[in-house]
């Protein structure tokens, strides 16, 4: 290539990028890493507790309650769910909210101050997470 060339290459370049026209090659890669919602195993749940206490919540609904499923405070874990599964967490004997549950999908269990009760609610991003 002669110098004509390469000066006609590079003011080329130069003005396709002054345009915004940039292959992906020349693009610079990001430097934060993708951030995506860590994945759950199949036939499970996550759950976090947002409390600064354990909390109790069974996994076969309110009407029958069966094994109570601990929580520590500030955990996220996995617990067994096969396609959908029905929470129940119970704040007083009279006061319990329930749910169901969707298979791999994440929840919190949290305080829900406006209604004076244990409450549920989905996680839908990584941004949930922190």
């Amino acid at each position: 290539m002669n110098n004509h060339a390469l000066a006609a290459a590079v003011v080329t370049i130069a003005m396709l990028a002054a345009a915004g026209w940039a292959s992906a090659a020349d693009q610079a890669p990001s430097k934060q890493p993708r951030r995506s919602a860590p994945l759950v195993s199949a036939h499970a749940v996550a759950i976090r507790n947002d409390a600064d206490q354990p909390v109790s919540f069974y996994l076969s609904g309110c009407d029958k309650p069966g094994k109570p499923w601990p929580i520590n405070d500030r955990a996220m874990e996995e617990f067994p769910c096969q396609g959908s599964c029905d929470i129940c967490v119970f704040t007083s004997q009279d006061v319990r909210v329930s749910y169901t549950l969707q298979e791999r999908s994440r929840y919190r269990i949290y305080w829900n101050g406006e209604r004076d009760r244990w409450d549920v609610s989905a996680l839908s991003s990584a941004a949930d997470d922190e």
